[in-house]
């Protein structure tokens, strides 16, 4: 595996619109994320104590998870792309 072909990948990622996977999953965690962070900005001290524990589990193991697959996904792209062209 090239740092080239890495590098291309990550910015492939990050220019390209999302895989509609992605999309899928992601956008449904990241409106739960920002009520949770709303109620617990408007809520202050009377907030519940899973509010805060909840956004975090999401962002761990929800929207990370997202990004992983996301980029891994451009790598599969960029690569077969890739010998593609060289073949």
């Amino acid at each position: 595996m090239s740092t080239r072909r890495a590098l291309t990948a990550f910015a492939q990622w990050w220019v390209e619109p999302a895989p509609r996977w992605s999309l899928v999953v992601g956008a449904p965690l990241v409106v739960v994320l920002v009520s949770l962070v709303a109620w617990d900005l408007v809520g202050g001290d009377g907030t519940p104590a899973w509010v805060p524990a909840a956004a975090n589990v999401i962002v761990l193991w929800g929207l990370i998870p997202v990004v992983v697959g996301g980029w891994i996904h451009a790598y599969v792209r960029t690569y077969r792309r890739e010998g593609q062209q060289a073949g």
